[in-house]
């Protein structure tokens, strides 16, 4: 079974309140379910600046182990030009479950620029805690920049690179500090509007692992309708 409700309350600012339920139960074995209850809002409060929120409750059970979670977050974006954004969340979670008790928060900024026609960048970076009832706390950091290029209207280039870094205290055994890299680098051309070729690489670090991935990819459209690819 599955059910969905939404509801509007307000027109100014634009407030909901979200229902969903959610089964699934295998006789004689095992019932699954999960029920929300939420308020949402946004609000545009100039022509630059916007604002959404959301809290919500869940219930939960997997294989009849029950969980109860508690959900917010908020974001505020602004918009100082057509080709600039900044957004700026934050979210956050409580969970409860037979076994344990956690919480979880995060922060998190979003920059979008086109630099140029056919330059476009984005940088975001941001911050995550957790912490659970045992004594362990995870500590996350994050940062990555993407940019898209189209020097020529056949061709296109995408860039991509992110590092996180992971540093677990506390609980029953401590845990290493980890870093992860990526990268990835791809080029797609089009000669012709039935023809696409796209190639990429990217490579993976961490745990002083590196990990290279090669795709190359072909497309043909011969007939104009699209009959056979």
């Amino acid at each position: 079974y599955n059910l969905d409700v939404r509801t509007k309350i307000l027109d100014v600012p634009s407030l909901y309140y979200e229902f969903s339920y959610y089964l699934t139960k295998v006789a004689s074995s095992f019932t699954n379910y999960n029920f929300s209850n939420g308020i949402s809002a946004s609000h545009t409060f100039s022509k630059i600046i916007s604002g959404r929120a959301r809290v919500a409750r869940e219930d939960s059970a997997l294989k009849d182990e029950k969980g109860l979670t508690y959900l917010y977050n908020t974001s505020i974006t602004a918009t100082p030009l057509n080709t600039l954004s900044h957004t700026l969340n934050y979210s956050g979670q409580m969970q409860e479950t037979v076994e344990e008790k956690s919480n979880k928060n995060s922060i998190f900024l979003n920059n979008t620029a086109e630099l140029y026609k056919g330059i476009n960048i984005k940088i975001n970076e941001g911050i995550s805690f957790q912490t659970k009832d045992s004594g362990e706390k995870t500590t996350s950091t994050s940062f990555s920049f993407g940019s898209g290029i189209v020097p020529h209207k056949k061709v296109s280039l995408d860039i991509y690179y992110s590092k996180n870094n992971t540093k677990q205290t506390g609980g029953v055994q401590e845990a290493p500090a980890t870093s992860t890299w990526l990268g990835t680098f791809g080029i797609s051309y089009k000669p012709f509007n039935t023809l696409y070729f796209i190639t990429s690489v990217e490579t993976v670090t961490s745990a002083d692992i590196t990990r290279t991935l090669q795709n190359y990819g072909a497309n043909w459209s011969p007939f104009h309708d699209g009959s056979l690819h």
